[in-house]
């Protein structure tokens, strides 16, 4: 238990500081007087904080951002009770009175107005009576005290608000835990509630000697280091709840989404709910042209998309979930995406980012929050990296793909119902890789480009790109040459900073959107089984070069014949411009130089998995950018190194 150390009398009105609180005194003071009514104690706490601020004049620019938000229209002050409080607080004392203060604070507990509530809340309204007499007494005579004020600061006035603050959060922590000992985590709450009223009454009995008399004013130093101690110990013991509550919450959410029997229409909402922590009230969910937001039931008996993401969501991704949205909603009305973002800080850059994002969305989303064993829950079982995740999960609350956003990203509404046995006919009826993964045309996602007239016809095709600019222009050239040597057709498919062009004829694919649509097809052979087949190599080659400075790949049609480090393939390309005459056989010449290329210079070979498709156990801690502070893309990387070759100097991937 904690006890304020002896005090010297101070001058003038003495106070009676108690050495202890017994056991039976908290009992008779507060257990036995005790009610159940109702009251807001979070509504009326902003309150005090808000009359605590306008009552402080000048108060430093980088303070501004701590005011509370407006309070709740449903909110009723308690303003009789307040009123009665305030008349005990500060009756008038004659000089030289001895002033009982825990005479007082039982008076106050005892009042008629304030015995039905519970101790939280008779806290609450004591500390809301004495902020009133404070904003008084500041507006009327507290510049003459400012001095004796450490720093100026709001933070430095009435410390019992964060005492009452911390109290009614371990009340409200200790009502949401599902153990029946609950009751035996915080023995000691009524004696800090105790010793709270009376650090009230002493502060005002501070106010009033101020107001009346003249000289210094009283010393209150130990009530101040009393409740220092008090509100360490209760966030010693709010944190003991929280990491009960969060291995709980963790441990319900498991048993739920993995219980498929019994079915029931309000399990979706179960699991969103647990998933953010919105506890047993209301969680409106935001959606635009509705200020109030629209309540979880309206989830009851649909088929769910959960986005999860952080706010680095991309545009294109944005867009491309937009029109399955509207087409959904024009053929289906069983159907609703909801977007839960995650970030490790909601810092203010994050919260604009995420509004900007919010505005862009038509469906439901989640308002930022940080739940600790969702969080754990979303790593963990559905193993969310840092990409994007989209979470199929039917009406009756059961998870159809745990990650639907690669399959829609590739074949959009015709991924439809988006479940894995879907996902699977799909891939089934895929007759060239390299087709799919420079589409991505939105509306139209079977649109012909230049490249599958040239793989119809089974056109040798290079395939290049990196970072090193002057070699893809030494490259380009050499192979433009190879094109009016060779006997067969030659196409160059060139990835540039501007997009990807075939012949100079543009795509419609930007860069990124390449990679993302690569990284979804890998996906897609893992889930199926299938990345140790011939495309999913090729795949996994293709992700290795995403950030080098210089590779090449050489196919027929789809069928790649070889793929490799720009240098060594523009080595081969050069051996071959030395043929005289017309070239016939370019696959059997080709491979022919490129493999005395790799004779004399020896081969290198690395393996690079995206982290949308690796194992998340490695690859739960997320990592963030030192210059941009976006969320960093995660790979795992193997790499064999058998070369004379050196790195090119302006290679930057860095391997794991």
């Amino acid at each position: 238990m904690v006890s304020p150390c002896s005090a010297q009398p101070p001058t003038g009105n003495l106070i009676t500081l108690p050495a202890a609180i017994t056991d039976e005194k908290v009992y008779l003071n507060i257990d036995n007087m005790t009610g159940n009514k109702k009251l807001d104690v979070d509504s009326l706490l902003n309150l005090v904080d808000n009359i605590i601020y306008a009552s402080i004049p000048e108060e430093p620019q980088e303070q501004q951002g701590n005011i509370t938000p407006e309070l709740p229209h449903s909110f009723k002050s308690p303003l009789c009770s307040l009123k009665k409080i305030s008349q005990e607080l500060m009756a008038c004392k004659a000089p030289g009175e001895v002033i009982n203060i825990e005479k007082t604070a039982v008076e106050i507990l005892n009042l008629q107005s304030v015995s039905s509530y519970p101790p939280d809340a008779k806290l609450a309204l004591s500390v809301a009576a004495l902020s009133l007499e404070f904003g008084e007494f500041w507006s009327l005579r507290g510049m003459e005290f400012a001095d004796h004020q450490d720093h100026h600061q709001p933070s430095n006035y009435l410390p019992e608000k964060y005492v009452t603050r911390c109290i009614f959060e371990l009340e409200k922590l200790r009502s949401q835990l599902y153990i029946s000992s609950s009751d035996t985590i915080v023995p000691e709450l009524s004696a800090h509630v105790h010793w709270t009223i009376m650090a009230v009454v002493s502060c005002a009995t501070q106010i009033s000697i101020l107001k009346i008399e003249e000289g210094k004013p009283l010393d209150l130093s130990q009530w101040t280091h009393n409740l220092i101690s008090i509100l360490e110990e209760l966030r010693r013991q709010k944190r003991v709840c929280q990491q009960q509550r969060e291995i709980e919450v963790y441990s319900k959410l498991v048993n739920t989404v993995g219980n498929l029997c019994p079915e029931s229409p309000n399990k979706v909402v179960e699991i969103l709910k647990l998933l953010i922590y919105a506890e047993n009230e209301a969680h409106p969910l935001h959606i635009k042209n509705s200020p109030k937001g629209e309540s979880m039931d309206i989830l009851k008996r649909k088929d769910v998309l959960l986005l999860i993401s952080s706010t680095d969501i991309s545009e294109r991704d944005i867009a491309i979930l937009k029109k399955i949205y509207n087409e959904l909603h024009e053929k289906f009305n069983t159907y609703n995406i909801v977007w839960i973002p995650i970030e490790e800080q909601w810092t203010p850059e994050r919260r604009n980012v995420f509004v900007e994002k919010r505005d862009q969305m038509p469906w439901h989303v989640v308002q930022f929050v940080s739940p600790i064993a969702g969080i754990k829950f979303i790593k963990e079982e559905w193993k969310y990296n840092g990409q994007p995740l989209l979470v199929l999960m039917n009406s009756q609350g059961k998870v159809e793909n745990p990650n639907a956003i690669h399959t829609i990203r590739l074949w959009g509404m015709q991924a439809f119902p988006f479940t894995e046995a879907a996902e699977k006919i799909n891939k089934q009826k895929i007759k060239n890789w390299l087709s799919l993964v420079t589409k991505n045309n939105i509306d139209d996602p079977n649109k012909d480009t230049p490249l599958d007239d040239c793989i119809k016809k089974d056109n040798y095709i290079f395939f290049y790109g990196g970072t090193d600019h002057d070699w893809i222009q030494k490259f380009k050239t050499k192979v433009t040459d190879v094109k009016s040597t060779a006997e067969n057709p030659v196409s160059l498919l060139q990835l540039g900073n501007d997009g990807l062009f075939v012949d100079e004829e543009k795509l419609e694919i930007e860069v990124e959107g390449f990679w993302t649509r690569i990284e979804s097809f890998y996906s897609v052979e893992v889930n199926n089984g299938s990345s140790g087949h011939e495309t999913g190599q090729v795949l996994q080659k293709l992700l290795s070069y995403k950030t080098e400075s210089r590779w090449a790949i050489l196919t027929k049609g789809s069928s790649v014949i070889v793929a490799d480090d720009g240098t060594k393939i523009l080595r081969a390309v050069k051996k071959l411009l030395r043929e005289k005459g017309r070239v016939e056989n370019l696959e059997i010449k080709f491979k022919e130089y490129y493999n005395e290329v790799i004779e004399k210079f020896g081969h290198s070979c690395r393996i690079d998995i995206p982290g949308v498709a690796a194992n998340n156990n490695i690859l739960s801690t997320l990592k963030y950018c030192s210059i941009c502070k976006h969320q960093m893309q995660i790979f795992i990387s193997y790499k064999c190194i058998n070369s004379t070759d050196q790195v090119p100097v302006n290679a930057n991937h860095v391997d794991g």
